[in-house]
This record gives structure tokens, sequence and C-alpha cells, in this order.
């Protein structure tokens, strides 16, 4: 791939996980296969914190009431981080600094016999500048502000209630990003090191 080591030294090597997920046949065209035919095959997911809490965005596409961490495809020989920043400004109206590269998750949807590959890189970051207002108002219907609480509670209740594979997905990726980022978080209050 190719910026991961750069990407690995900067913000810390990820835990690579592994995912298989089931998806309706709509969906399974609609997320997957769509995506693929511009031929990306990852993303890059973001958690974006901005005065003690995280944004979130809801995409017209999204059930009412569901809502979850801004990400986006990465287009063929695309940096991750240049994706990254883009897919930020696009979504939020933000501009971010990467801070921690947390997760590298390699996923398998199937639908039926149909089965396609997909990675997530997943990153923490900071906002930096711009206001919480999404650029690109055809996909995305509003950002907000949330809790790590809000997080594991009620938006993790409403993603699983949506019956969606791919926001089953997202329930499976937003957990691990929040065991991640508390390790981090008790790691730097048992040491007497600080922590950015």
């Amino acid at each position: 791939m190719r910026d991961i080591e750069i990407l690995e030294k900067k913000y810390g090597k990820p835990k690579d996980l592994y995912y298989v997920g089931f998806m309706h046949p709509r969906e399974f065209r609609n997320l997957v296969e769509s995506m693929r035919k511009d031929g990306r095959k990852e993303d890059v997911t973001l958690f974006i914190f901005f005065n003690n809490k995280v944004v979130v965005i809801e995409k017209h596409t999204h059930p009412l009431g569901v809502s979850r961490a801004p990400s986006g495809g990465v287009k063929p020989d695309e940096s991750l981080a240049i994706a990254a920043l883009r897919e930020a400004w696009e979504e939020t109206g933000l501009k971010i600094e990467l801070e921690r590269y947390l997760l590298r998750i390699h996923a398998n949807f199937i639908c039926g016999d149909k089965e396609k590959s997909w990675i997530s890189h997943v990153f923490t970051a900071r906002a930096i500048g711009g206001s919480l207002n999404p650029v690109d108002k055809n996909e995305i219907r509003r950002v907000f502000l949330v809790s790590l609480e809000d997080l594991k509670g009620k938006i993790r209740e409403a993603l699983l209630n949506s019956n969606s594979g791919g926001l089953t997905y997202r329930v499976f990726l937003t957990d691990m990003a929040l065991m991640e980022i508390e390790a981090q978080k008790n790691s730097c209050k048992s040491s007497k090191n600080s922590c950015n």
C-alpha cells in the first residue's frame, strides 16, 4: 500500500482486525459494489475531537435518528492522509489534524454467493479550523457533536436497530475504536507522561 509505512511512523501502528458481515442484496449493490466500481476498496473513518466531544454525521441515506463517525472512500492511488483531510472537510466542514492511526479493519461483506473485501483505516483527529457545516450537502444531512457515552449508548442502539449490514459494521468499527481510545486514555492517566 502507498503510504502505510509513513502513516504508521507518524501516527502509530494500528491494530489489525477482521470482520465478516452479511448484507441484503440492495444494500450490497448500492454500498459495496457501487463503491468498488470506481476502483475504491478502502475508506478512512475519523473520530474527530472538537470541544471535548466527537463529531458525527447523519447521511440522507441513513434512517432518521442514525448517525456515525464521518468516513469516505479512498480514491485509487490517493494518499490516506489526503483522503482523510478531504473527507473531513466534505462531510463536516472542519479542517483536521490526524492524531493516531487506531485500526485497520479487513472486512468481507457477503450477500448470497457474492463476497467483496474492504479495508477501513480508522484514525483519531482533532479539529483545527472550519465550522460544523457539511460542504457536501447532497450526501450529508447534518453534522453535530456527541459524547463518547452517546456513541456507546443511544447512537449504537440506533445503528443496530437500522437492520443494515453496513451500519452493523459501523457498530463493530466504533466499538473497537472506542476500546482503543479508552485504553490510550487509561494509559495516559496511569503514566506520568502527558498524552496529547
